[in-house]
């Protein structure tokens, strides 16, 4: 079951994308907060975004661009902005797909399959990002392994050969 993240101000457009999603089998999330979206974007790792570009505090192309600081999922804009430099810009900042107000909840949906679709069907890849309270790590970024080599040699040339030991299935440990 798939969980679709609503950041929009208008509260009854939220209510009723939200029946729709949920009669189509989604799980959703609405933001409340809108001064620390990429927080509780974190925090509920949606696998999908619906996003307007009129918010308070901060305009959905701010926030597009903090959540392509940490994830490669999905957003959709769905604003009543219709200009080509709107458009553009949804783009720009990693928006995957744009529909302007008003709009048929039958296309939003379409829309939303296929983005999930194409984005974890196909070939599911492990995910290089693993968060946990806030913290995130990117496993390609081999910095551990690096530090331990130079804490080894360190160690090593006071005398502690063989100190820091990796242990398969366990990690790294000291003798």
């Amino acid at each position: 079951m798939y969980k679709i993240m609503t950041i929009e101000d208008d509260k009854s457009l939220c209510i009723n994308m939200n029946e729709s999603l949920i009669k189509w089998g989604f799980m959703t999330y609405i933001i409340g907060d809108f001064e620390d979206i990429t927080a509780e974007f974190a925090s509920m790792k949606p696998d999908l975004v619906i996003m307007d570009v009129n918010l308070p505090y901060f305009d959905g192309f701010y926030w597009c661009g903090k959540i392509r600081e940490i994830s490669k999922v999905p957003i959709i804009f769905v604003s009543s902005r219709e200009t080509n430099m709107d458009i553009i810009m949804a783009m720009n900042t990693g928006g995957d797909d744009y529909i302007t107000k008003p709009f048929s909840m039958d296309i939003l949906i379409a829309k939303i399959n296929a983005l999930l679709r194409r984005t974890y069907s196909y070939g599911e890849q492990p995910s290089d990002l693993v968060e946990c309270d806030g913290v995130i790590l990117n496993l390609v970024d081999n910095t551990l392994t690096v530090n331990i080599n130079r804490l080894r040699m360190k160690v090593s040339d006071m005398g502690l050969k063989d100190y820091i030991v990796t242990k398969k299935g366990y990690g790294y440990m000291i003798l």
